[in-house]
């Protein structure tokens, strides 16, 4: 369970060779599903990255996920195996392949990729930054 009113660090792992998804809640794995998948949505072009709930349109549907998302890492590797120390804050490193840390002005709705891979992310529904 994240705990409510307060920052939680949220790992969300999924490995392509095993087909295996985890959860981890503030370094803690909480959930573990084996074959979760039935195909390789990582390798297609025309995946959508998302948040919250959304049908396949992009059009919010309800308000699944509501507060703030300080930043999003993801890696071409198992980063979490096992309960773990979270981080402060994300560097990009050799196996960062896009990383979001959401500090652009309030009311952007485009977030620049620290990572230097240049996946620029463009938000949909009511996402955008500030308070």
């Amino acid at each position: 369970m994240v705990p409510l009113n307060q920052w939680s660090h949220i790992a969300g792992v999924y490995r392509n060779d095993t087909d295996i998804l985890a959860v981890a809640v503030n370094g803690d794995i909480s959930w573990r599903e084996d074959m979760l998948f039935a195909g390789n949505f990582s390798t297609d072009p025309n995946y959508k990255f998302g948040i919250g709930d959304y049908n396949t349109d992009l059009a919010v549907v309800s308000q699944a996920f509501s507060g703030k998302i300080d930043s999003v890492r993801i890696s071409n590797i198992v980063r979490y195996t096992e309960n773990f120390v979270t981080e402060e804050s994300f560097l990009p490193d050799e196996n960062t392949v896009a990383l979001w840390n959401f500090d652009e002005p309030a009311g952007s709705t485009s977030f620049v990729d620290a990572s230097g891979n240049g996946y620029t992310l463009t938000a949909f529904g009511n996402a955008t930054t500030g308070y």
